[in-house]
Formats: structure tokens, sequence, C-alpha cells
């Protein structure tokens, strides 16, 4: 089954039990009226799962840069983990900071027959999938490879350059955010697998 939010509320109560997951609530006592997907105290986490409307609607994509602001000078650590990319023992050992052991249930990318694809995002939207591909650079072939398979003979002609123009874009994205002043995503992490 791939990750949705309920999956993911699944994964992080039995594979780490011992912690307190918190969905969907206000963090007590912070002033902000935003309610993150799960919350931890103890590991100082917050994870959004990030459906497809974090990238068809620019209301919603500046929506997660203010979020992820706020949650940053809250003190917590940010995972955003998008629609497109499955829960691994890295992801999962990146949040709770300690090794475990998961099994990945689903390829990475656009494989569902209904998933929207970048080509129906918005632009901001577009931008962050660049970004999240970037943030993912472990996953990023799987990804691509996924959109490759959607429709050859669309995709056919862009199949030997696509990668390295993907990588430019992703690179020219990546200047324009580091010249943000708080940066695109406010997040720190980028999982790389072992």
């Amino acid at each position: 089954m791939y990750l949705t939010e309920d999956r993911l509320a699944e994964i992080l109560t039995t594979t780490c039990p011992q912690y307190d997951w918190v969905r969907n609530k206000t963090i007590p006592n912070s002033g902000y009226k935003y309610r993150p997907d799960f919350r931890c105290e103890e590991l100082n986490v917050i994870i959004e799962f990030d459906g497809l409307q974090h990238y068809t609607s620019s209301k919603v994509v500046w929506n997660d840069f203010d979020k992820n602001q706020a949650y940053s000078e809250l003190g917590y650590r940010i995972f955003r983990i998008p629609y497109f990319v499955q829960m691994t023992s890295d992801l999962l050992s990146s949040i709770l900071k300690a090794e475990v052991d998961f099994e990945q249930e689903y390829p990475h990318g656009f494989i569902d027959k209904k998933a929207t694809l970048p080509a129906d995002f918005c632009e901001a939207g577009y931008y962050r999938f660049l970004l999240d591909l970037h943030m993912y650079d472990d996953f990023k072939n799987e990804i691509l490879e996924s959109l490759l398979s959607k429709d050859q003979n669309v995709f056919t002609v862009f199949n030997r350059d696509l990668l390295g123009s993907v990588q430019g874009l992703i690179n020219e994205t990546l200047i324009i955010a580091t010249n943000q002043s708080t940066g695109m995503f406010g997040v720190d992490v980028v999982v790389k697998q072992s």
C-alpha cells in the first residue's frame, strides 16, 4: 500500500510506540493556529504528509512555507513527506535519530494510475517538486523513471536528456531558494541512503 497520512500514522505508532505522536492538533502556547499532521515533543519533530493540494494550490504551497518558518522558530525539526515518496528505513531513522528496520512497501514515484502528475501542478507546486527532488535526492531517479513509464509516447523524446535537464532545473531552483531570507522550505533534512 502506498503512503497516505493514515498509513503514516500506523507506521509511526507501530514502529515507535514509545513516542507520543500528537496528530492534527495545534501546538499549545505557541501563538500559532497551525495543526501539524504529526508532532512528537520527545523528539522535537513535526511531520507533514503533503498530498497533491500541496502542489496544485499556490496558496497551500506558500502557507506551507509560513508553517515551516513558524515550526522552525519553535525549535522543531521538520519533515515534509510528499505523496510520491514512500517510507523507508533511512527516512524513518532520520526522523527518529535512531536506526530503524522498516521494509519499504511501495516504490517511490507516481505509480498509482490516478496519481496527479507534475504537469498538473501550479507554478509554485512545480518549483516545490523540483526542490523535493533535491531533498529526496536518493529517490530522485526512481521518481523520474515513474514519470517516464507513464506514457512512453509522450516521454520517449525526453528520455535521454530528462535527468540532466531536471538536475539543471533543480540547481537553478536551489539558487533561487537560497537567496530567500529563510530558504524555500526551512527544512534541513536531506535523506541519504547507505
